[in-house]
């Protein structure tokens, strides 16, 4: 969907000040009213498209993920600052390049607000690991931002954030599609912003090679949120969380089986799945969701996310000894 859309969800009002807890469970509880949620949402539709959400009481706005660009990153902010209302914060749900590259340009824009990280997401940001922001910058080039900057609020792993008329319940899931997750949770209107734990009609991303862990934080979503009424993913649009989880669940299942069959069938060279083994995975999972988009352009992205689980799978001392078995947290 090209440019903005919101939707209306009942959330009672608080009579917070923009305090903080990380213990929830000695977070005292304000005496609430009754009052609309606006959720709003920029995307850039197509290949890599990343969405921006906004949380949108009456007195001000939350954003949450900030873009792959600061082009990108503008029109969110314009449509923003068109509410005519104070930016409590920036929320980051992990530091894939795709949802922080629009994080200096939203500073600029609302220097009031702090660019909130949990630790392991702020670490990731900092010291990219995985070259990540150089390969975007490449991939980019003159539209590329020209920093990412670290978080200047850092948050718990399970954090109640209250800001005037606004709760929201920052949770760390750890590693999985990114090396760290953070979702956040609107529990008086039931809303989930699950960043990329979950997808909708997309190729995921699975270059981390952690579908196993992936698997597990699905699993989280489920148990820790059964509240849950609509989720909102960092691709894709939002949906029942049942239907949403499910799907991303059974998307991940059947790339592990179809690199599975490729492994057992001889296509292992002992260090990746060779091309023929990685065109026949590409090519099965293509051919059950035809209308995926992938989540980063990357042209090859169901080929290599093939060759990244083929890895995980054959990581027990090279020997498969994880193929075969349940998934499970590495």
């Amino acid at each position: 969907m090209t440019g903005q859309e919101a939707e209306r969800r009942c959330l009672p009002a608080a009579v917070g000040i923009g305090r903080t807890f990380s213990d929830c469970a000695s977070a005292p509880e304000c005496p609430m009213s009754a009052q609309t949620l606006t959720i709003g949402r920029l995307t850039v539709p197509g290949p890599g498209g990343v969405n921006t959400w906004w949380v949108e009481p009456e007195a001000g706005v939350a954003v949450i993920d900030l873009q792959r660009d600061p082009r990108a990153a503008e029109r969110a902010i314009e449509a923003v600052r068109a509410l005519g209302k104070p930016v409590y914060a920036l929320l980051l749900t992990h530091a894939h390049p795709d949802h922080i590259g629009g994080a200096e340009a939203f500073r600029r824009a609302f220097p009031r607000a702090p660019l909130c990280a949990t630790r392991a997401t702020d670490r990731e940001i900092r010291l990219d690991p995985h070259g990540f922001q150089r390969l975007t910058r490449e991939a980019l080039g003159a539209a590329a931002p020209e920093t990412y900057p670290p978080a200047d609020r850092i948050l718990g792993e399970r954090e109640r954030l209250v800001f005037w008329d606004l709760h929201l319940e920052a949770r760390e899931l750890g590693p999985g599609e990114a090396g760290s997750a953070t979702v956040y949770w609107v529990k008086r209107s039931g809303a989930l912003f699950c960043g990329d734990v979950v997808g909708n009609g997309v190729i995921p991303f699975l270059l981390e090679g952690r579908s196993g862990a992936w698997l597990a934080q699905l699993d989280r979503l489920e148990a820790e949120f059964p509240e849950a009424e609509r989720l909102y993913p960092g691709h894709g649009d939002p949906g029942s969380p049942a239907v949403l989880i499910a799907g991303q669940r059974r998307y991940l299942e059947r790339l592990r089986a179809e690199v599975e069959r490729q492994i057992t069938e001889g296509h292992w060279d002992g260090e990746s799945l060779d091309a023929s083994g990685r065109r026949a995975v590409a090519g099965a999972m293509a051919a059950e969701y035809p209308e995926a988009v992938p989540v980063a352009p990357i042209p090859d992205l169901a080929e290599q996310n093939a060759d990244a689980v083929a890895r995980e799978l054959m990581s027990d001392n090279g020997t498969g000894a994880s193929i075969g078995r349940e998934a499970a947290p590495h």
